[in-house]
Parts: C-alpha cells; structure tokens; sequence
C-alpha cells in the first residue's frame, strides 16, 4: 500500500509539473492538511503505529520523493545542476559532520540516514522553486488557496469542538507512553483541524500569518477588511489549539510587521501597544487557580493559564512537560557530559534520554528542538547546523530585491524563536514555507532571468 501511495503522489506531482507547472507547490502544500486525511480514511488506518507510518509516507517521504523525481527529470533535461550558492558545500559538510559524529558515537545505519534524509528534505523544495522558475505560483493564486485551506480548517475545527476528529482512534485520548509501558492519559480537548496535532495547525497559521501580515503592512496588497478578517479567523483557531507559542509568535508577528511599516499604519501601531498593556495587566491580575475551568474550551483555559504563569513568573510543576523543563532537563543531564560532539543517543529509541515526567526521545525532538540538537550533536553539530541554514538564508537574501531583504531576516528570526519549543527549522512542511514566500512572493521578476541566464552558462559549462 505505502508504495501505492508514494507512486501516486509522485504520478500527481510529475503531471503537474508537465502540465500545471505552478500547482506543484499547491499540491506539495496540501500533502498534510487535505492529502493524508483523505489517504487515512481511504485506507481505514486508525490504529497509531500503522498512522504514524502512513505520515511519513505521505508528508514526510512524501515530499521528498517527489522532489527528488522531478528535480532528477529536470536533471535529464537540462544536463546541469543548479548553482545554489553556498548551499551545496554546506549541505555536503553537513553530510559529512552526520556521517563522522556517527561513526564515532555509535555507528547507526538507520539513525544516520535519519539525519541526512530530514536535511535533504528541507533542502528540496528550495531547489525546485530557484531552478524551475515556471513553477512559482502567483501570489494571488498562492493568497487564494490558502484561504482554502483556512477554510478547512474551519469546518475541522467546528467539528473538533463537537468531539469529532478526522483521525479520531488516534486523538482520543491523549496518550503517553511511560517507562514503565504504561499510558498516561491526558484529556484535553484541543481542536487540531485537518492536521496532525494541535501544534501542527498552529505553526503552519502563525507562519502563513506572518507572511501575510508583512505584505499587508509593507504594500497594502489586500482590502483592510480581508486582513483583519483573517487576522481574526486565524488568531481564533490559534487560541482553541491551545498552543501557547503559536499565539505568542502570531502576536510578534503582527506587532513586529506593524513596526517595521509604522509610518503607514501609526493608529493601528498606537492600538496595538494600548492592546498590549491592557492584556499584560489582564494576566497579571489573573488567578491561576481559575485557569482551567475559566471557559468550557480547554484550549483556550490552556492558553490563559500558560500566559498568565509567565507573567507572573510562577515555576512550572515538576512534572510539567513544558519546553523550559524539558530543555532544562537535556541541558542539566546530558550537555555537560559532552559539549563538543554531542551524546549521540537518539539511536537508542523513545527512551534514550530517559524518561522525564511522561516525555520521550520524540517529545524531546519536537517540544525542544534546540536544546536537543546541542544534547544530540554538541557545540560542533550546533554550528554546522547554523552555517547550514545560515546558507539557506543568504541565498534567498540575495534573490529578492534589497528593499524585500529585511522580511527575510524577519522570517528566520520568526524561525529561531519557533526552533526553542518546536521543530521550528526542522519542520519539513513548515519551513520550506519561507522559500514559497521569498521566491513566489518577494523574488524580483529580474531574478527570474538572473536563473535562467545561470542555468544556460551552466548548460556551456
């Protein structure tokens, strides 16, 4: 089935590619939110390993396996490859920091290729959008199918707060292995739409939201009332996730594209820092005690308790899984036992890194990203990983025009802060978000003759 599945995937995208050239970025985008639960209900998968399995056959592998065909048929084509810059180089130190620090901490095949496949991931989109031009969707048509996807959202989010999930056997409940092969169970109702989990729909809305709200305040390119429109939409979903740093980062990110263009939105800027104090000294003044059963929505009691504790500087429990104590927890126990090349204990499995309250080696990964990179690779890998995605956004920094450039740098800052309690930078159906937005969004129609001319002397070369 999985490779029915994988072919399908790559026989939609290979047809795009040949006749709708700009719907292959659209397709990509809709594997999570529209694909996998269409392939999961198709296929009756509710059970958790077997869905577990069939996400990373769609969106995970997915993903890759399209790219790599397409960009190999491009490859056929043209008879050249693409010049990225300093990507390359980087790309393959990575390869090889992976492969060394492997061979040295435990050798691991599985655990090995892991490493490389995700950095790959993350790496091919890119590619496709800078040496296949054609395939840049129109920023109308991108805005445009966004909202249809919000628009799905909608309807799952309704359906959630009726207690109906599109993945139901695999949401309810809330489970956690523990050590001891128990399961701990929690009960919140947190509404998750088409996606995977209730984080996933808020960083995927936070960073479209950013990206829209940069435009709006930069270039007024939509109608006041649409804004705020979906502003609004957005930030309601967001709330009911109950994912507390998707809220803070949709907040900066209204307030930083507000900054940044203030001259044209002065009123609103003054709005927003009255909205700030009144919300500050709401939280203040909150009782935490009340925090869970303020409202009948979960997500929304999650949200005022997690906000109201960090403005009040209250210590989290000792069992709390928040992603200060889990990074904590890393950092304390495992860092200062190798700062420079790492621990490299991830092979091992769900319990590599112990067991901390009811969290695993995958709550490590996704809930504390930073910090376990440091654990798992050290200072060493910590830098590589910099320079690497450092490479990334130099090349996208250079493709749009100078006047554009600080948008980019807004973006991965947006990415550095989601990278300390997400996957932030390692989310392979969130970060590629940043190159649609550079080179469908803010590229220079300039820069799309500056590829081909590449692409020609690279033919002659």
């Amino acid at each position: 089935m999985n490779l029915i599945i994988t072919f399908s995937i790559i026989a939609i995208g290979f047809f795009l590619h040949l006749k709708k050239p700009k719907w292959v970025i659209l397709f990509w985008l809709s594997l999570e939110p529209i694909i996998l639960p269409i392939v999961a209900l198709g296929t009756m998968t509710i059970q958790r390993p077997e869905f577990r399995e069939l996400t990373n056959v769609v969106t995970h592998n997915g993903g890759r396996n399209l790219f790599l065909f397409l960009l190999f048929y491009e490859f056929l084509k043209k008879g050249s490859i693409p010049k990225m810059g300093r990507i390359f180089p980087v790309f393959f130190a990575l390869v090889l920091f992976l492969a060394v620090h492997n061979i040295l901490t435990h050798f691991n095949v599985s655990s090995l290729w892991s490493g490389i496949s995700e950095s790959l991931s993350l790496l091919l989109p890119l590619i496709y959008l800078a040496w296949v031009p054609q395939a840049r969707t129109e920023p109308r048509t991108l805005f445009k199918y966004i909202c249809f996807i919000l628009v799905i959202q909608v309807i799952g989010v309704i359906m959630n707060m009726s207690e109906n999930y599109v993945y139901l056997t695999y949401y309810i409940p809330y489970e956690y292995e523990l050590g001891t092969g128990e399961f701990f169970v929690r009960e919140e109702n947190l509404v998750m739409g088409s996606f995977t989990s209730f984080n996933k729909l808020g960083n995927f809305l936070t960073t479209i939201y950013l990206f829209v709200a940069l435009e709006y305040f930069s270039k007024d390119r939509m109608p006041t009332f649409l804004f705020y429109s979906f502003s609004l939409v957005v930030f309601i979903i967001i709330i009911l996730t109950g994912a507390r740093m998707s809220l803070v980062l949709f907040g900066l990110s209204f307030i930083i594209s507000n900054v940044l263009y203030w001259k044209r939105h002065k009123l609103m800027l003054v709005s927003t820092l009255g909205l700030i104090i009144v919300s500050y000294t709401f939280l203040l003044a909150f009782d935490i005690q009340y925090a869970n059963t303020f409202t009948d929505n979960d997500g929304i009691n999650r949200q005022l308790g997690g906000l109201a504790k960090f403005v009040q500087g209250m210590e989290e429990d000792e069992e709390d899984t928040s992603t200060l104590s889990l990074s904590t927890y890393l950092i304390d126990n495992f860092f200062l036992n190798a700062p420079l090349m790492g621990n490299g204990l991830s092979y091992r499995g769900e319990f590599a890194y112990g067991n901390h309250g009811t969290v695993t080696l995958t709550n490590f990964i996704n809930d504390s990203r930073l910090a376990y990179v440091l654990v798992e690779f050290g200072l060493i890998g910590f830098m590589v990983y910099a320079f690497y995605f450092g490479s990334i956004a130099s090349f996208l920094t250079h493709r749009v025009e100078r006047k554009e450039r600080v948008k980019i740098k807004v973006a991965f800052l947006y990415f550095i802060l989601l990278t300390i309690m997400e996957p932030g930078f390692f989310d392979r159906s969130n970060f590629p978000l940043v190159y649609v937005y550079a080179l469908c969004v803010l590229s220079a129609t300039a820069n799309v003759g500056r590829f081909q001319e590449s692409n020609v002397i690279s033919n002659h070369g």
